[in-house]
């Protein structure tokens, strides 16, 4: 349908008939992953998050609203398909999706981490990372710190080991609310999951978290979905976390340099 016929339709259809146009449209629309460039359905079936988020899996390579944006945020602004690759990285809890892509771009210097895991380069805790001051260009760590009891120390430690000109990702779940919460005496699931929005987090992060980051020493650009995508490309890249989020915003991402 062309832009004139479109406005004509508006013009003189029953607002019924607008909306139904409008559903059919968006249900028909075809959805693309920049990470893996694939294209297809996102299958609604194929919900994320505690709550249940629908379409927010990639099929191919199940990437989430967060991991889309974050490649998106290399692509536009850091320029992905540019890293030398003698840079370094290190990349804690690695998402599968990102892992294979940052692992094919740099190779040996590419470094995965997890405290508990087996699947990983290395086991690391974050607050106590055995490698001298500036090892590596960049640092990701996303939806880590949350769970993480002395989050200042790991903080203090990630900024210690990146590379003055590097950048680090660090993205945590922000509640609506301007202080972060957190009270070391629930230790239950249940009560996590009553206070903080999930059973193994010891906090909730509120609109705060950019100070506790500048604390230690950071640097910090927020980027929003706006900032990096127009609306049709957030509609087909399933980038806004759809359904019930609960008390916390959408996907942010915290870009942080020294």
């Amino acid at each position: 349908m062309s832009i004139s016929a479109k406005r004509i339709f508006k013009a003189i259809a029953p607002h019924g008939a607008v909306v139904l146009y409008r559903k059919h449209r968006h249900e028909n629309t075809l959805n693309y992953c920049p990470i893996c460039k694939s294209e297809g359905r996102f299958n609604a079936a194929m919900s994320a998050g505690v709550r249940g988020r629908p379409s927010a899996v990639c099929p191919s390579c199940g990437s989430l609203e967060r991991h889309r944006l974050i490649w998106l945020l290399m692509e536009k602004e850091v320029g992905v398909n540019n890293i030398n690759k003698k840079r370094t990285m290190l990349h804690i809890a690695p998402e599968a999706s990102l892992r294979q892509k940052f692992s094919e771009l740099l190779g040996i210097n590419y470094l995965s981490a997890d405290m508990y895991e087996d699947d990983v380069d290395i086991k690391m805790d974050i607050t106590n990372i055995k490698y001298p001051d500036s090892s590596f260009d960049f640092v990701i760590a996303n939806h880590v710190l949350e769970h993480v009891s002395d989050d200042i120390k790991a903080m203090k430690e990630l900024y210690r080991i990146q590379k003055k000109n590097g950048w680090s990702i660090l993205l945590v779940p922000i509640a609506k609310s301007p202080k972060t919460y957190e009270d070391p005496r629930i230790t239950s699931k249940k009560g996590r999951l009553e206070a903080f929005g999930q059973a193994d987090h010891v906090r909730k992060y509120g609109y705060d978290y950019i100070k506790r980051l500048k604390s230690v020493g950071y640097r910090v650009k927020v980027y929003r979905l706006k900032d990096l995508a127009s609306k049709q490309e957030i509609r087909r890249m399933s980038l806004k976390e759809k359904g019930d989020i609960g008390d916390f915003t959408q996907s942010e991402i915290y870009f942080c340099t020294k």
